[in-house]
């Protein structure tokens, strides 16, 4: 399921809306080894369970070990590291000053 999630994310699906769309779609049932006529890949309300799943403990200890897993693959670690992680969007619908395009059709944020 979450190498589903992780193909639907590289391929633009930032959200899981399109779930049961793509989740019979061949090219995304082959890309796990699955045969494109076997059964569905997992349904939207799957998909979103799995990823509400995690506590805030357990989200802590995930973003912990991932920031030991980035230290480690340097033979020096950094001496700052710098997350710029804000996705988020306030779409305008105008020419406003300083918009910028974003990656949905149309839209400028």
């Amino acid at each position: 399921m979450i190498g589903f999630r992780m193909k639907m994310i590289a391929a633009g699906y930032a959200d899981g809306n399109d779930t049961n769309r793509l989740r019979s779609d061949p090219v995304f049932k082959m890309a796990p080894d699955a045969l494109p006529s076997g059964r569905d890949l997992a349904s939207q309300s799957r998909l979103c369970r799995l990823e509400n799943l995690p506590s805030v403990r357990e989200l802590v200890a995930i973003g912990r070990t991932m920031a030991d897993l980035y230290c480690a693959s340097y033979r020096q670690v950094p001496r700052r590291i710098v997350l710029d992680i804000d996705d988020t969007i306030d779409a305008v619908h105008s020419g406003q000053q300083l918009r910028l395009f974003n990656a949905f059709p149309d839209e400028y944020g």
